[in-house]
């Protein structure tokens, strides 16, 4: 099979598509790279497949469409597509539309493709624990913000957080491939906060391979962690948090046992997983 994958590669230095590009690389078939933001048109390819990643934002300032792709048409939108009524036509023109947060009723005719990790930089580097906790992610709902500024990890890096957000936080820039394992190595407890309404994103998947993670309970969380272990590593509020921060922080071996157990519950979530997720959808 040729499939065409349709990923800022080359134009974005955060961009998944590498982890991407190293799953197929190991399916055996064919693949042809496209960076939608450098060529605004696809390479005249006989792909059987295309795959796109998000492809599309709510301002319309880059927008594939589907009706121009060979082959049979995938995409996977990695965020809460209920935000993005004026996008649900684009996306209804796919062939199959995967997306990362659970899908809603109303969102019947997507496929839910949870969060994903790579194994080759996702992991436990066996690294000193220097900090008890971290927060990697971008500031970008209300939500988010009181939380994160309540709980107040050591560490927290990504866009849109200020130094004066915190008392007592070391705040820095948003961390990518392998300075963020490199990052999350370094804490005992990372504390994986969503905006509330989207669902698992990436995060969890990735921090639960890296280090001990504390889970906000939002919708698809569930659906990842069996109850008896989210009753030990989930949290809905502030307080419920910051509590079992501090109880791990004091029961290391318990904690650790936690890990193991983490990191087993996201094993089967890998990016080449996903792949043979759609390849199945699409027929493949």
């Amino acid at each position: 099979m040729h499939i065409l994958l349709a990923t800022p590669f080359f134009t974005s230095p955060w961009d998944n598509g590498r982890f991407w590009i190293h799953a197929f690389s190991k399916t055996g078939h064919t693949l042809t790279v496209w960076d939608y933001r450098l060529e605004h048109k696809p390479p005249e390819c006989d792909a059987d497949l295309t795959f796109v990643m998000k492809g599309t934002n709510s301002q319309f300032t880059e927008a594939i469409n589907p009706e121009i792709l060979p082959g049979k048409t995938a995409c996977l939108f990695p965020d809460f597509l209920q935000f993005y009524p004026n996008l649900q036509p684009i996306f209804k023109k796919y062939d199959r539309l995967f997306t990362t947060p659970i899908p809603t009723p109303e969102l019947d005719w997507c496929v839910w493709a949870p969060g994903r990790y790579e194994p080759l930089i996702h992991r436990d580097l066996g690294m000193d624990k220097k900090y008890d906790t971290i927060y990697v992610g971008t500031l970008n709902s209300a939500h988010k913000e009181k939380m994160i500024k309540e709980i107040e990890p050591d560490l927290v890096y990504g866009d849109g957080w200020v130094q004066d957000h915190f008392k007592h936080s070391m705040v820095g820039p948003a961390k990518y491939l392998f300075d963020y394992t490199r990052a999350i190595n370094e804490a005992k407890i990372a504390v994986c906060v969503f905006s509330p309404e989207w669902g698992p994103c990436p995060k969890p998947f990735e921090m639960c391979r890296i280090t001990f993670t504390l889970i906000e309970k939002v919708p698809g969380v569930p659906e990842i962690f069996d109850k008896k272990l989210l009753d030990k590593v989930g949290f809905v509020t502030v307080k419920e948090a910051k509590e079992k921060v501090n109880y791990y922080l004091e029961n290391e071996e318990e904690r650790l046992e936690l890990f193991e157990k983490e990191k087993e519950a996201v094993a089967p979530y890998t990016y080449s997983n996903t792949i043979e997720q759609v390849l199945k959808e699409m027929g493949g």
